[in-house]
């Protein structure tokens, strides 16, 4: 006579499940109520002291404040503004709220290191073998979350873009506006270019750290999972096209060079007018 499995389901066993279904909600709902990203007020204002302080000599310029003081001291007093006002912006801007910390949102033992599902960076892609046991529902998770990538990560390509033709026509209007100004507005007009030109190289570094991941995942989806190996190929399609001449860069890398650089003549030329002007017009 055959041995009968005895292996019966306890109702304790539910009751577990259900009490961990619980802890796992009530762990959500509390880790919700934290907050992100968050930075407090002082935090946000002190960059605007630099920014202030940067400013102060294009604006004493266009009151033509320098005609009441002597020239040289006016270019010193610039100089001083305009190099603490930077460093103390990039001293104090950029820092993580006090809640930007990982352990504080989510504690470390809590912290599921399955999830999400990642691939090593090293080893040939042929060799892989995680994702031949994959469900049904979990490729479609994953197919899910490829779709959705490729979404964000060409959104972020036409932010790129659309900074880049916002950019070239701000700088046609300072162009235009530039070459009719006078000489006591001339370093109002190089500071806001130089933080127009800041502004954009952040934007376009923000949009192209937020892209890059995107494509990574997608990169690890198409490589990695031998379910998906030779099905899905939108990132080996795009971003793997061969360079030539001049093309060593793409097309965000080479627009950050590019507006960094403009950022850098702008800031160059503001300086000289602010600390020349007073010199040669006192």
């Amino acid at each position: 006579m055959c041995d009968e499995d005895n292996s019966v389901a306890s109702p304790h066993d539910n009751d577990d499940e259900e009490e961990g279904s619980s802890s796992t909600l009530t762990a959500i709902q509390t880790a919700y109520d934290n907050d992100l990203y968050k930075n407090g007020l002082a935090e946000l204002l002190k960059p605007a002291v630099g920014i202030v302080l940067y400013s102060l000599p294009a604006v004493l310029v266009l009151a033509r404040v320098q005609t009441e003081i002597r020239p040289g001291l006016f270019s010193i007093f610039s100089a001083i503004c305009i190099v603490f006002g930077i460093s103390y912006y990039f001293v104090e801007a950029g820092l993580s709220g006090e809640q930007d910390q990982l352990a504080q949102v989510y504690e470390v033992e809590e912290l599921r290191e399955e999830w999400p599902v990642t691939f090593p960076l090293a080893g040939h892609s042929l060799s892989f073998n995680t994702g031949e046991d994959l469900t049904e529902a979990e490729l479609q998770v994953m197919l899910t979350e490829y779709e959705t990538i490729s979404k964000e990560a060409r959104y972020r390509d036409r932010l790129i873009n659309r900074s880049t033709y916002f950019a070239l026509a701000v700088l046609a209007g300072f162009g235009a506006i530039f070459a009719q100004a006078e000489s006591n507005e001339l370093p109002v007009l190089m500071m806001v270019l130089s933080l127009a030109m800041y502004v954009f190289s952040m934007a376009i570094i923000k949009y192209k750290d937020a892209r890059d991941p995107l494509w990574k995942r997608q990169r690890d989806l198409e490589r990695l999972v031998p379910t998906l190996r030779g099905r899905l190929t939108t990132y080996h399609t795009i971003r793997t096209p061969s360079r030539r001449l001049l093309d060593q860069f793409s097309m965000s890398s080479f627009l950050i060079n590019i507006y960094l650089a403009m950022t850098f003549l702008a800031v160059v030329s503001y300086f000289g007018l602010v600390v020349a002007l007073p010199l040669l017009y006192p």
